[in-house]
């Protein structure tokens, strides 16, 4: 295996395909998702993907990484994904058949990169891993066997995914509910639902799509002044991104905007990427002025409906640790904050310097075993 940093986006470009090979289809994961996000927050940034190729020049894994200078804790690598637009399920990108040789290389790569004797343009001194799965074995390989090497591992305990499996009918959704859930959420059902007071819509042309983006946009920001908070829209780079982004999702097919109506009015919409089973609901937005209504619990309600229907197996709801996910039974998936040190002396003196500090404790240190992973 043989690996190589590629550092401009001239290099990357002929990637694209071959990426998208090995995101095991995990929207996220994507060269759409990905690219676009360094287009938007690449500047003063550098580029930091590791790429691994075979025998035969085949690119089997990736790392998709980017660095940055800082004056208190040195050359910092971060996953491309990573700050506001909050990225999730990133990994080491690789085939089955060659993520432990893929692992293998890219942590002798790591290692020989931040040593004493490493090439001056490919050091690093921190290595942070936000939003990391704890189930996630390819990132736990590669943390312990840098680990192993001397490297310094710190987690923090980070804000669960949660997902749900989808039953073959929605019916039998309501089984594995509370008591009270499942009242509450019938009695919406049957006066909203199956009155035919609700009218649920999916953008399937440009002009749908263009105009569900604004609808988007906009009960997205009136939900969250609603609530005292600035909306995502406020950052002009993420607006930008989300825009840009989503173009190219939707061309790709991977991209669905759904929203709920009632007695004509739009009340709520959800943002949702896809994969051949799963729904990611990324971000959404539902009207204030219709509180009364429920149109949270609508939405979710109608979609739900919508992924049954379109025969997929699983919902799942992302990071965050909001209170209504537990209502539909969804099961957390535990994430870390990892910050790996290099095994240098510059760099273990930063990591006692910032170990001293106050958030010493909120994080554990420890080895492979304290990492969270297998």
């Amino acid at each position: 295996m043989q690996v190589t940093r590629i550092s401009t986006t001239d290099e990357l470009q002929p990637c694209s395909a071959a990426w998208n090979c090995l995101t095991r289809g995990v929207p996220f994961r994507s060269w759409e998702w990905l690219s676009t996000w360094w287009e938007h927050y690449g500047s003063g940034r550098e580029l930091y993907v590791l790429a691994v190729r075979d025998d035969f020049g085949t690119l089997v894994g990736v790392l998709p990484l980017f660095r940055e200078r800082n004056a208190a804790r040195g050359r910092v690598l971060q996953l491309l994904g990573s700050g506001e637009v909050c990225t999730d399920y990133l990994t080491v990108l690789s085939t089955n058949e060659h993520e432990d040789l893929v692992i293998e290389a890219l942590a002798k790569w790591l290692i020989d990169a931040c040593g004493s004797t490493a090439n001056h343009a490919d050091l690093w001194d921190l290595l942070e891993l936000d939003g990391v799965l704890t189930s996630d074995a390819a990132m736990g390989k590669l943390v312990g066997t840098l680990c192993e090497a001397g490297c310094g591992v710190h987690r923090k305990p980070g804000l669960n995914c949660w997902k749900m499996s989808l039953p073959a009918a929605w019916d039998e959704l309501y089984e594995g509910l509370s008591k009270n859930r499942r009242k509450a959420f019938r009695r919406l059902q049957r006066d909203a639902i199956d009155s035919g007071k609700l009218v649920f819509q999916t953008a399937t042309t440009d002009d749908e799509f263009h105009a569900a983006m604004k609808l988007f946009a906009d009960l997205h920001q009136k939900r969250r002044i609603s609530l005292g908070e600035p909306g995502c829209f406020t950052s002009p780079r993420f607006a930008a991104f989300i825009d840009a982004v989503s173009k190219q999702l939707w061309a790709a097919g991977t991209l669905e905007l759904c929203w709920i109506e009632l007695d004509g009015r739009p009340v709520g919409i959800e943002y949702c990427l896809l994969d051949t089973n799963t729904t990611y609901v990324y971000q959404g937005g539902i009207d204030p002025e219709a509180q009364q209504a429920s149109p949270g619990h609508l939405m979710t309600m109608a979609l739900i409906r919508h992924s049954i229907a379109s025969s997929r197996t699983t919902y799942d709801f992302l990071r965050g640790d909001e209170p209504y996910k537990t209502d539909w039974n969804a099961q957390p998936q535990e994430t870390v904050k990892l910050r790996i040190s290099a095994n240098r002396t510059a760099a273990h003196l930063r990591q006692g310097v910032w170990l001293a500090g106050a958030t010493m404790k909120k994080w554990v240190k420890g080895g492979l075993s304290l990492t969270g992973m297998p």
